[in-house]
């Protein structure tokens, strides 16, 4: 049973994230979701592990007839996780949302938490019982436990690989669940003989499933039902199509006045048409210009702006859109007078990530034009940086003009929102040194690397639109005359020059992203989030710390207890190292996916090669005790490691620098963390073993689990949401390092005998 059980670990680790990626899509999608959601989401599945790692432990001790719950754990798998993507989409519609509506934070925390805990809460139980399995009755508990805990990373590193490669790109969630619910059926049949009694039935309901499972796939019955609950979600619109690709999930929807609205995982990239918006984005700044020729555009151009650009006597267009699916669909849905800009000769489409391109081209233009949507997100919020604004200067002509789009608000600007456009103002005006903001529900920012270059003078711009002889239908004298009225331009430059002490937005601390969730979340009357969010800065993150220094010194004061904080300490230190380093590497590189998965995958590589050599060696409760303080001494050293390692190759300039981060670098540090947790884990479960009165499996499995989940539950809630865009990663690096240097001073003077 032993190599069986080992097996079943694998099938969980791969279950459990293979499951939380696609289901992490799904959630993304329904609450329109930036890192918050993601956050707040990982919090819900990794706090329902816990639940049920530490609650139902001891259950996981006592029943006999262990074989029958494990098969019944992966029956209920199987069957739940079609079922929760079912669920999620349904969320909407019982709320009566409407699409890319926004809802509270406190709906997507009790949803996730919800929706998730019969999944996560059966994982979290699986993991114990499957110590209890492989070696019940054992001397060596910490040996076994290590081996389990090694095959479950194993799983996870398959199941993170076949998620980002495969399931992802599959055309719904639920053909990839489908594969996931086939995996655990067909496990089951590995279970059979070890049933004493009635095991004809049980192979009889095995088999049942199995074949139901397939026959919805080989029947097309999967896509129906994925039609079927998109439909449901996007209730009120016809849905002409919707496609998982490798980078989103991508819907065009058809409303019932005949626009045609193109949707990003549930965020509204574009309508069409929207004919204000678009003249809006094109002419604000190639008016400003007094003679663009080249022109660049970062997204949008399926959306009407490459009609509207093409107007202008230009000689040429380059057109970056990451996701080539995008234009696909463009093609496929919108009329003919929309889709002449993608094949215009003038045009050339190029999909790339936008800050690879800008860093590497050696092409110069007069205008760049950016259109993919606000800071919403850190990988959006990428191209709103002083980094990135920097970068763009490089690539623009003497003269040349660079200009966006937020919302905001023409009458009355909330202090929520004004925090919000000064931190992206001040940025711009920290490298450009000509800036002007136009009024409006979006606010136009239009930059120029030469002084006296912009306007604010209605008539200059429609002198220069008639010597083009551009038609346009919005942005003409009467409109122009009210838009840049000097009362409203007074009105707004006297929001973005009121309080400069807003955070300037930088690769290693997004800022403005963090300023629109609170931006995002004053929508909500008397949102308390809302309050919390605002009373946030780094003497609030450096108070809290302190607090939880205290608390852990108070908390640490019996051996036992020390233990299970030193695993909670290194859940947490891993999930932020894994978020520091995703978000590090996205925004040097670009959005890799495929090494984003493989970073991923060398962490889990990580955990299964140390609790493997641990579980293979006979380690003294002595030389477990020195292997645990030499793994949070690591933890401390690979924190202050990390920041000095990123900002070297943020600001190289040698090539050969720059691949060896991306090709070794990364992937050795992301292989560092998990080497770090695998050998803490398992040395911790060793050290508590011979301290334990009465050892059991299933419970110093359940426990040891339960508090390692439930510091990665943390990590993963804070690191995104509020640790980096606020402290930033150096600070948040250092804070790590201060909190594992007292977890060790905690763990070398109390005694663990």
């Amino acid at each position: 049973m032993k190599k069986k059980t080992l097996f079943f670990a694998a099938v969980a680790g791969f279950t459990a994230i293979a499951g939380q990626i696609i289901i992490m899509r799904e959630f993304m999608i329904a609450f329109s979701g930036d890192e918050l959601s993601v956050g707040m989401v990982l919090c819900s599945w990794l706090a329902g592990g816990a639940v049920g790692s530490l609650l139902l432990r001891h259950l996981a001790q006592r029943i006999t007839a262990k074989v029958f719950v494990l098969w019944l754990c992966q029956i209920a798998l199987s069957i739940y996780l079609p079922v929760s993507i079912f669920l999620i989409r349904s969320i909407r519609v019982i709320l009566s949302a409407n699409p890319g509506q926004i809802l509270p934070f406190y709906i997507l925390l009790a949803s996730s938490f919800l929706l998730l805990l019969p999944v996560c809460a059966t994982l979290g139980f699986i993991f114990p019982l499957l110590c209890r399995l492989y070696k019940p009755g054992s001397d060596n508990i910490p040996g076994g436990i290590a081996k389990v805990y090694a095959f479950e990373s194993l799983g996870s590193m398959t199941g993170g690989l076949a998620a980002s490669f495969i399931f992802i790109a599959l055309p719904d969630s639920f053909q990839a669940v489908a594969i996931l619910s086939a995996v655990n059926i067909l496990s089951g049949f590995l279970l059979m003989p070890s049933f004493q009694k009635k095991r004809g039935l049980f192979f009889a309901i095995n088999l049942f499933l199995l074949v139901c499972v397939l026959s919805l796939s080989f029947a097309g019955a999967w896509h129906k039902i994925n039609a079927y609950s998109f439909q449901r979600q996007w209730g009120g619109h016809e849905l002409l199509e919707t496609k998982n690709t490798i980078y989103e999930n991508l819907t065009v929807l058809k409303r019932g006045d005949g626009q045609t609205s193109f949707f990003g995982n549930g965020v509204r990239l574009y309508t069409v048409p929207d004919s204000q918006s678009s003249e809006e984005k094109v002419n604000f700044c190639l008016l400003e210009h007094g003679s663009a020729q080249d022109i660049l555009l970062v997204g949008g151009g399926a959306g009407g702006l490459l009609t509207d650009i093409l107007k202008h006597p230009v000689s040429s267009v380059t057109y970056l859109e990451l996701d080539p699916e995008i234009v696909r669909m463009a093609q496929k849905t919108l009329p003919e007078e929309y889709r002449a800009g993608l094949n215009d000769k003038k045009v050339d489409i190029v999909n790339v990530d936008a800050r690879y391109f800008v860093k590497n081209t050696a092409k110069r233009y007069d205008c760049v034009i950016l259109d993919v949507g606000e800071p919403c997100n850190a990988f959006i919020n990428r191209l709103y940086t002083r980094d990135f604004f920097k970068q763009l200067k490089r690539i623009l002509k003497p003269g040349g003009i660079f200009s966006f789009s937020v919302s905001a608000s023409e009458s009355y600007i909330n202090p929520e929102s004004a925090d919000y456009l000064r931190s992206i103002f001040l940025t711009l005006k920290s490298v450009f040194p000509a800036v002007i903001a136009i009024p409006g529900e979006m606010v136009f920012f239009i930059a120029s690397d030469a002084k006296g270059t912009l306007t604010y003078d209605y008539n200059v711009l429609m002198r220069r639109a008639a010597e083009r002889r551009v038609n346009l239908q919005y942005v003409r004298e009467y409109y122009l005359s009210d838009r840049l009225s000097q009362e409203k331009v007074n009105y707004l430059e006297g929001v973005l020059n009121k309080n400069k002490n807003v955070m300037l937005n930088l690769d290693f601390r997004p800022s403005s992203y963090y300023y629109g969730i609170i931006s995002w979340s004053s929508r909500f009357t008397g949102s308390l989030f809302t309050k919390f969010l605002r009373a946030l800065d780094i003497k609030v993150i450096l108070s809290g710390f302190l607090v939880i220094f205290s608390a852990l010194i108070f908390f640490c004061r019996r051996p036992n207890r020390s233990l299970m904080a030193a695993l909670a300490i290194g859940g947490f230190s891993q999930s932020v190292f894994q978020v520091v380093l995703i978000f590090s590497f996205q925004v040097i590189y670009g959005y890799l996916f495929y090494k984003i998965g493989l970073l991923f995958a060398f962490f889990m590589l990580g955990l299964f090669l140390s609790g493997w050599h641990y579980s293979r060696s006979v380690v003294s409760a002595m030389q477990a005790r020195q292997k645990m303080l030499l793994s949070q001494s690591a933890s401390v050293l690979f924190s202050v490691m990390i920041p000095v390692v990123l900002y070297r190759l943020s600001n190289t300039n040698s090539i050969f620098v720059s691949d060896l981060g991306s090709a070794v670098l990364f992937p050795a540090l992301s292989l560092s963390a998990g080497l770090i947790e695998g050998y803490l884990f398992a040395s911790v479960n060793q050290v508590y073993s011979a301290m334990a009165p009465d050892p059991g499996t299933a419970k110093i499995a359940g426990l040891t689990y339960g508090w390692d989940l439930a510091g990665a539950c943390f990590g993963a809630a804070l690191c995104a949401a509020f640790l980096i865009p606020i402290a930033g990663i150096s600070i948040t690096c250092f804070l790590l390092a201060a909190l594992n240097i007292l977890m060790l001073g905690m763990l070398v003077f109390l005694r663990h005998d």
